[in-house]
């Protein structure tokens, strides 16, 4: 198995995803759903997920109620630190510019930074209302990419716990390493 330490050649810029990378946040995402199929239950929703009944409802005019649901079951969840992540981003802060792209609402991820004192740690974050595409479009990457002014995609690595990260990254044309290979890298030592 190749040393997950090579990703980080010639890097300069990470870009973290939040829920299940940096923290876990325990929300009950089928009543999220359940509510969110019951404020577009008169709109044509492009699959079950919960990101195609979002889209429908912004289609519709509609994304405020949309992220006021999304936003009032992440405030109610449970928030934990995911250790391994922040061990290493504390080494990494000095070391490489760093961003987040997430599925989650900006409130959510300011506050667990605000709750984890890292608000420092981060130079751009793009969370899902910010982006007209979810993931796994890479939308929120080229905002970053744009607030971060770097043309050279071979300088970003992208760390999440999802498919959908990975898909993103790959989309944009950038490396993905995935958060349980932190454990495995040779840099923080």
């Amino acid at each position: 198995m190749t040393d997950p330490s090579l990703l980080f050649v010639r890097k300069s810029i990470l870009v973290w995803d939040f829920d299940g990378t940096l923290a876990d946040l325990t929300v009950d995402w089928n009543e999220v759903k359940r509510e969110l199929f019951a404020l577009a239950e008169d709109l044509e929703v492009e699959g079950p997920w919960l990101n195609a009944t979002v889209e429908a409802l912004r289609r519709a005019g509609r994304i405020r109620d949309a992220f006021s649901v999304i936003e009032r079951h992440e405030r109610q969840g449970t928030l934990t630190a995911i250790p391994i992540s922040l061990d290493f981003l504390k080494w990494s802060a000095e070391r490489y510019r760093q961003a987040i792209f997430s599925d989650n609402l900006r409130s959510t991820i300011h506050s667990a930074l605000e709750r984890f004192e890292l608000t420092h740690a981060f130079e751009h974050i793009v969370a899902k209302d910010d982006v007209e595409h979810f993931k796994p479009a890479p939308d929120g990457l080229r905002a970053i990419q744009q607030h971060m002014d770097e043309d050279d995609l071979s300088r970003f690595l992208m760390i999440g716990n999802s498919a959908k990260d990975e898909q993103a990254a790959g989309a944009f044309g950038i490396d993905f390493l995935h958060v349980r290979d932190l454990g495995r890298l040779r840099l923080h030592r």
